[in-house]
């Protein structure tokens, strides 16, 4: 009942811990807590099943920590608002608030998938975990109104497929 992994994958994987290890905030983050933490609960306005997966869950610190891979870790704050990471830290923290847990922080470790694994860690802004939570709340509010009128719209055709860059 093993999985095997290619050298390959073994030696990236050791790379990035080693890395992640060596980096001062990044081994804090991740010393002691508890690992791949699930939680489910209702959300208070919707009423919605909300689930998480938690990276890393340090409750006597009272933080959670979720590490994300990246070609670039230099450039990452690109990542936080291309992938909505904000969103996630306010649903993670108010999900965790809900269940009781004391939870104050959502960090991430951003670490890169090449030698020599660069890495960078730090909490989340407080203004991105308010733009954050009020972006979460509305696309849950917009879901328990899909739910409650049992009608799913989708996307809207375009008249014709244009880039971007190319449009003057």
């Amino acid at each position: 009942h093993r999985t095997i992994v290619s050298q390959a994958w073994y030696a990236l994987c050791i790379g990035m811990i080693s890395a992640m290890a060596e980096h001062t905030r990044a081994a804090e983050y991740f010393r002691g807590g508890e690992r791949e933490v699930s939680i489910l609960w209702n959300d208070p306005q919707t009423d919605l099943l909300c689930k998480a997966r938690i990276d890393s869950l340090q409750q006597s610190a009272r933080r959670i920590t979720d590490l994300k891979t990246t070609e670039d870790a230099s450039a990452f704050e690109w990542s936080v608002k291309r992938y909505c990471y904000y969103r996630q830290a306010a649903f993670y923290v108010d999900g965790c608030r809900a269940l009781g847990l004391d939870i104050d922080e959502f960090c991430i470790v951003a670490a890169e998938k090449r030698d020599p694994f660069g890495v960078r860690a730090a909490p989340m802004g407080a203004a991105e975990m308010e733009a954050g939570r009020e972006e979460y709340q509305e696309l849950l509010g917009l879901i328990a109104e899909c739910k409650h009128c049992d009608a799913w719209p989708g996307y809207e055709d375009p008249d014709a497929w244009r880039v971007p860059h190319l449009q003057r």
